[in-house]
């Protein structure tokens, strides 16, 4: 995932754009934006009143509870249960990075900038999907998502993390960045994310010999977690 001056160099060296990860971003919270345009003030705190009370209800998430025998909440670690989700996870036909408890531990629990957090879907004691996220400022950014593609998992642990989120910070937006892909759809639209116009490219050297499957954009699934840490 280059810069734009790494890109046209990779270019030169007969690297190609393959897919490009795109910004998506879901508003919670009006009040920064009232606030920054008229003060903060009895007329702004009004307006935040009725903005906020708005996106809630337009929200997906409100209405989009998951199965009863679903539980969603934080954890602390990534631990064997994750193993068991990633060796479980029907990667047939596709193209990922790797997500062992191993790796995840490695690239965002001992990062040392970064205070990555930890959110998971279960059916019992096995993990259905999770998410890796944290928090900048007024926005919580998701880096990576994932949900067996049985029932709708993605769509209740994407519920129950805008849940979460709403009730537990003080986040203005959630960000996620992810390519469109056929892989493991997440549906974005659906709980209020709009698409804004900037993306990342993610350029690849593909062999002549290689299989097709490399040069299957679709079949690629990516999010911001995969750039180079």
């Amino acid at each position: 995932m280059p810069k734009r001056d790494a890109s046209r160099a990779l270019e030169k060296s007969g690297w190609t754009t393959l897919v490009n990860i795109e910004r998506h971003v879901k508003i919670l919270r009006a009040d920064a934006k009232i606030e920054k345009a008229i003060g903060r003030n009895i007329i702004s705190a009004a307006l935040s009143t009725a903005a906020n009370s708005a996106l809630m209800i337009s929200s997906g998430d409100i209405f989009r509870r998951g199965p009863g025998h679903l539980t969603a909440g934080p954890m602390d670690s990534f631990d064997s249960r994750f193993d068991a989700f990633w060796n479980e996870y029907d990667k047939t036909g596709a193209v990922f990075g790797m997500r062992t408890s191993e790796y995840l531990a490695w690239r965002y629990g001992a990062h040392p900038f970064v205070d990555y957090r930890i959110f998971a879907l279960f059916e019992g004691e096995n993990m259905r999907g999770y998410i890796i996220y944290f928090h900048d400022g007024g926005h919580c950014q998701i880096e990576d998502i994932i949900a067996t593609k049985a029932g709708n998992n993605t769509s209740a642990l994407l519920s129950s993390f805008i849940r979460f989120t709403r009730e537990n910070s003080q986040a203005d937006s959630i960000v996620i960045k992810m390519n469109r892909n056929s892989v493991n759809t997440v549906p974005l639209r659906q709980f209020g994310f709009l698409r804004r116009q900037d993306s990342q490219k993610f350029m690849a050297l593909i062999p002549d010999s290689s299989s097709p499957l490399l040069s299957n954009a679709e079949k690629w699934f990516l999010t911001s977690g995969d750039k180079d840490v």
